[in-house]
């Protein structure tokens, strides 16, 4: 048990650098997001270009702080996953658990599935 939450650990914390290096699903890194809101503000409030330059800091903050709650979020359902199987691991025989390890599976892939639509 203690390995597999160090394990569950490390892979997280490997996902986390990957996501903030890499752009995201819609195809934009965080500063790119930052400035398409800071376009459209300057643009709607005619803003000078002294606001500009705080606007743009405020949005960068912003979506920095919302990736980084959304990165916690995603870490906090995978363990509470793995834990919850991990319990009925011990609970169930092993022919109970592969079955519910299959439907997991299956949900898991389904849902992975939904989210790339």
């Amino acid at each position: 048990m203690k390995k597999l939450m160090i394990l569950i650990a490390l892979v997280g914390l490997t996902g986390m650098v990957n996501a903030q290096t890499e752009k995201k699903k819609d195809g934009l890194t965080t500063e790119q997001k930052a400035d398409k809101m800071t376009a459209k503000m300057k643009k709607s409030l005619n803003l000078t270009n002294e606001q500009e330059l705080k606007v743009k800091e405020a949005n960068l903050n912003f979506v920095r702080e919302r990736e980084n709650m959304q990165l916690e979020v995603q870490q906090k359902s995978k363990q509470m996953r793995e834990s919850h199987k991990a319990n009925l691991q011990s609970i169930l025989t092993p022919e109970q658990f592969k079955k519910v390890s299959e439907k997991m599976e299956k949900r898991e892939k389904k849902r992975k599935h939904k989210m790339k639509e």
